[in-house]
């Protein structure tokens, strides 16, 4: 009876003990699981991945669910999403610099469509040129309009007499006179202008305003590709002895020059016009205070000055497809709508809103850069409305096609660009070259 008791009292004292173990060890974790979200990143500045630290954090102790943040170089971003997507366990939110990347990842199916967040805001709300739609759904939310545009040292340009340029012409004149021997030691150590010249996808953006300002397109609406054709060419020659002319007064080397070199070139004195965006305004601020009365940020000068130009960086999220989907366009919601301004906040001149109404928003114009640098504020907003801007990988983009990604990604154009300002190579044989090994990328 003792021995029945025991056996009794010991069922009675595991029984639960070993339906505690179960549920800790086989359902907490996929509980646990579920309610876990991968956020891969691209902005890397120290004040943005601060923010988005904080805002998962808030945003697990408001709705429960945990948001891990993973924040990567923007060139290493598409081969971790692929590399989730193999294994299975797909990010739940990425955001990217290049729509060639998102592109192929719609074309393979991967993609949330973000339309229901886009509607509740309303489409007419964004500027021209950044939803891209396909099949009649948009498939990211775009933040940043990210624009290529010039850094001009005013103070530079008052001590030469000259003002900001608007014309072609214009900025031949500013970039000749700019170039000189400031010491008198014989040797060139200022030079009028810089931009980027590697192979990369710095060059396909920062240093192509010039064609897309003089009415560039690599396609025509089926898809063929036309700079070597009479409606094009002369467009293409004329903008390549325009970059040629402008090479004289560029410093050597800039095939080997990375963004922060030519950017300290152009902090430093050494350069009066450089090409780059609105992160240059924070860079000036964190390293030379002193300069910030002494430069201007605008869009690159057209043939005529009526319009400015630029090349379109953009950036945006995205939600792939997953187990998780549904509670990641909920974050995303949520996200738009509550922190997306303060997300913004953390470069306001280098984010540029691609949303009309934030323009106006008190919240994102009571930043003291806003404030301060409320000029370039405005070209910003005047190259929304008002520019020529298109990029490589977007050209030709009604409807969504894989085509102009392979020519982003083959770096035709910074091939284009060296082989005319650095190999001298005449412009309408490096044209010719350049649109057969096109055709031959997108067969």
């Amino acid at each position: 009876m003792n021995r029945a008791r025991k056996i009794c009292f010991r069922q009675l004292f595991l029984f639960p003990l070993i339906v505690g173990l179960t549920w800790t060890l086989c359902f907490e974790p996929a509980i646990a699981q579920k309610i876990t979200m991968r956020f891969l990143n691209c902005e890397t500045d120290k004040a943005t991945i601060k923010f988005l630290e904080e805002t998962f954090k808030e945003y697990e102790k408001e709705k429960g669910i945990k948001v891990i943040l993973e924040s990567v170089p923007s060139q290493d971003v598409y081969v971790k999403i692929v590399a989730s997507i193999k294994a299975k366990r797909p990010y739940e939110v990425v955001n990217v610099m290049y729509l060639g990347e998102l592109t192929s990842l719609v074309f393979e199916n991967q993609v949330v469509p973000m339309t229901p967040i886009i509607n509740k805001i309303g489409m007419k709300d964004f500027g021209p040129n950044i939803h891209f739609p396909h099949r009649g759904d948009v498939w990211w939310f775009p933040y940043d309009y990210n624009f290529a545009m010039l850094a001009i040292r005013t103070d530079i340009l008052k001590k030469k007499g000259l003002s900001v340029p608007k014309t072609w012409d214009d900025l031949l004149k500013v970039a000749k006179e700019c170039t000189e021997d400031t010491d008198g030691d014989g040797k060139i150590d200022r030079y009028g202008m810089a931009i980027p010249m590697t192979l990369s996808n710095l060059t396909n953006w920062a240093s192509t305003p010039l064609f897309w300002g003089n009415g560039v397109h690599t396609f025509d609406d089926k898809w063929n590709v036309i700079i070597d054709k009479p409606e094009m060419k002369p467009k293409m020659i004329q903008s390549l002895e325009m970059y040629q002319k402008l090479y004289q007064y560029m410093p050597p080397g800039l095939t080997a020059e990375s963004y922060t070199s030519l950017m300290s070139k152009f902090i430093g004195g050494k350069v009066a016009i450089f090409a780059g965006t609105g992160r240059i305004v924070h860079e000036i601020e964190r390293l030379n205070p002193q300069l910030i009365d002494n430069f201007d940020l605008i869009g690159w000068p057209t043939p005529d000055g009526k319009r400015t130009a630029s090349t379109l960086g953009y950036d945006g999220w995205f939600v792939l497809k997953g187990p998780q989907q549904k509670q990641a366009m909920e974050f995303m919601e949520w996200f738009v709508f509550k922190k997306q301004i303060g997300f913004l906040k953390t470069l306001p001149l280098h984010y540029q809103p691609t949303q009309y109404s934030i323009y106006k928003n008190p919240e994102w114009l009571s930043h003291p850069s806003v404030k301060k640098f409320s000029k370039i504020v405005e070209h910003q907003l005047d190259l929304m409305k008002n520019g020529y801007f298109r990029s490589v990988d977007t050209d030709g983009l009604t409807p969504f096609d894989l085509r102009p990604g392979k020519i982003l990604m083959s770096f035709f154009y910074p091939e284009l660009l060296q082989r005319v300002m650095i190999n001298k190579e005449d412009p309408s044989k490096a044209v010719d070259a350049i649109a057969t090994k096109m055709r031959q990328a997108i067969k």
